[in-house]
């Protein structure tokens, strides 16, 4: 690596390569992957994926270019293509013949493509993969910079520099510090990490429990039909069971309603379903207590049966074999006029299903008394779908929707019903781990200091080094290692805390307020994918944090050093 210079240098070349790599990748290849994923779960990581490979593309080109650390061309290029990219979003200027999909958006909106295809927060989002893009394109960057010697040849061998490192990180002398003070700099990272990952795996707990109790009530697929009563389900029930990777499929209704009892009246969510076909689509069955779904179907004689939810039942002090009347809020035509439905019902059991809303609003009838209550005969709402991977609902929506031929039927997939509870759960999510990163940041605060520290105190050995003959690269190269050493330890200490402390709270079955939370019980799940993120973040702020004491020590000269040191 060639010598620091305290002059301001700007490589032209590095700056242009690196705007171009950045700015065709991210702002027209990232733009145009997204629209055409847009209907895909995974559309938003592609995104950021893409786009932040780009600009580690480009650090690695830019360094390479450049023969040295490039920052002040990475920042200009980075506010080059955000500068480019805010344009685009604002102005909309299409760089790619629009899909027939697009025209048919273009007619439905007069929005530009920022929000359209990036949605609101499209800004926000422009701007946080510029900052992550910046940061990762200096990493990359350093990273070719350190490994090349002088002369710009490949110098992979790390030996000395790792024993020089390893023995400053030692304090040699009784006054000195560096040892005590590399300790604590990697305590905190330990704490950080550890924290970071117990919070983000409860939160992927709480997450994948509200999920499964929603699947447990609600079907991954909805077929409708707009405008129109939908009496030829069965129909459609024959052309669905030909849809690859469609399990089953039950009718059901769903409408409004309040629930009149001995203590009082309550608005409820009336479900009807068929009890034959509803078991194959969710898993009803397990939310019960002590009774079958077919306790639905009346005999001769007896009143249709009803299933409440345990909240409901404790608020409305019911027990099995009350008579109930549920009455629609819509008034029905009749021989007296307009007057509001009311149909009497025997409670034949009541259903837990985890999910707190659940149980306090929503009551099961079955098909018929529902087609009865709300003055359907041979109708009904639409139709609950099962598929093979409810991950990959999106496009068995699409699928569905082809074999169905499209207008008049529609699809909702249980993420579109359930949205609002996943972008909270999302954004509380990011926030926390925005907060528990600071920790994390502040411990590599603590690393610059420490290496700042060890810069002063081993000034008199640098410019021994640098008299022998040592390279301002090699000099680099020790104060990294020494950061990454303190770095490493704090991280494989954070990973040990924090799956001890994930294995404790899983261990002590913590309860939680099922009113506040939805669930009654935290459930902590640690994902590989994340923790590899959390690990691979630490290190590259780690990495970010040994940089500028790094020059500064390469930046020592010998003459002034031992002269003064």
């Amino acid at each position: 690596m060639s010598a620091p210079h305290s002059r301001f240098e700007l490589s032209p070349l590095a700056l242009v390569s690196s705007t171009a790599i950045t700015g065709y990748s991210w702002v027209l290849i990232s733009i145009f992957v997204f629209r055409h994923q847009a209907t895909t779960a995974h559309s938003e990581a592609l995104l950021y994926g893409v786009a932040i490979g780009s600009f580690a593309i480009a650090g690695l080109i830019a360094s390479w270019l450049s023969k040295r650390l490039p920052i002040f061309e990475l920042l200009l290029s980075a506010l080059m293509v955000c500068g480019g990219a805010l344009l685009y979003g604002r102005l909309g200027l299409d760089f790619f013949p629009p899909s027939a999909a697009d025209l048919d958006l273009k007619m439905l909106t007069s929005l530009p493509p920022g929000p359209t295809y990036l949605g609101p927060t499209w800004i926000r989002d422009i701007i946080a993969i510029t900052l992550i893009g910046f940061l990762q394109a200096v990493v990359t960057a350093s990273f070719v910079a350190l490994m090349q010697a002088g002369g710009w040849r490949r110098d992979p061998q790390l030996g000395f520099e790792f024993f020089v490192s390893r023995r400053f990180l030692q304090a040699q002398r009784q006054d000195a510090r560096v040892s005590k003070t590399a300790l604590i700099a990697a305590l905190g990272v330990c704490f950080g990490v550890a924290a970071l990952i117990t919070v983000v795996s409860a939160m992927s707990g709480y997450q994948a429990e509200v999920k499964d109790k929603i699947l447990q009530t609600n079907a991954h697929l909805i077929v409708q039909k707009w405008g129109h009563d939908f009496t030829d389900y069965a129909k459609v029930q024959e052309d669905l069971a030909h849809v690859p990777g469609v399990v089953a499929s039950s009718p059901f209704i769903f409408t409004g309603g309040m629930l009149a009892a001995a203590h009082g009246m309550l608005p409820v969510l009336v479900k009807g379903v068929h009890p034959q076909l509803i078991p194959k689509v969710v898993d009803l069955q397990s939310q019960l207590k002590h009774v079958e779904l077919k306790a639905l179907l009346p005999a001769r004689h007896e009143l249709p049966g009803v299933l409440i939810g345990a909240e409901l039942m404790k608020e409305l002090e019911l027990s099995v074999g009350d008579e109930v009347a549920l009455v629609s809020p819509v008034p029905a035509e009749g021989k007296r006029g307009a007057a509001p439905q009311r149909m009497r019902l025997q409670v034949r059991g009541e259903f837990q299903s985890g999910m707190h809303e659940f149980d306090q609003k929503l009551v099961y009838v079955g098909l018929d008394a529902g087609q009865t209550f709300i003055g359907q005969d041979s109708g009904v709402t639409g139709l609950e779908i099962k598929v093979n991977d409810p991950d990959q609902v999106e496009i068995m929506g699409k699928r569905v929707l082809d074999a169905l031929g499209g207008w008049p039927y529609r699809t909702i997939d249980w993420r579109q019903l359930n949205k609002p509870i996943f972008s909270s759960l999302n954004l509380q999510k990011l926030l926390m781990v925005l907060i528990l990163l600071f920790i994390i940041v502040v411990a590599a605060f603590n690393i610059a200091s420490t290496l700042f520290m060890l810069v002063v105190e081993k000034t008199h050995d640098i410019a021994i080094l640098k008299a022998m003959g040592a390279k301002d690269s090699t000099i680099m190269k020790i104060f990294v290692i020494e950061g990454h050493l303190i770095g490493l330890v704090g991280i494989m200490g954070g990973i040990v805390l924090g799956f001890a402390t994930c294995a404790l709270l899983s261990h002590l079955h913590i309860h939680i307020a099922a009113d506040v939370y939805m669930v009654d019980t935290l459930r902590v799940v640690i994902r590989p994918s994340e923790v590899l993120l959390t690990v691979l973040g630490a290190i590259e702020v780690a990495h970010l944090a040994t940089l500028y004491p790094a020059l500064r020590a390469a930046r020592t000269y010998p003459v002034e050093a031992l002269r003064y040191g």
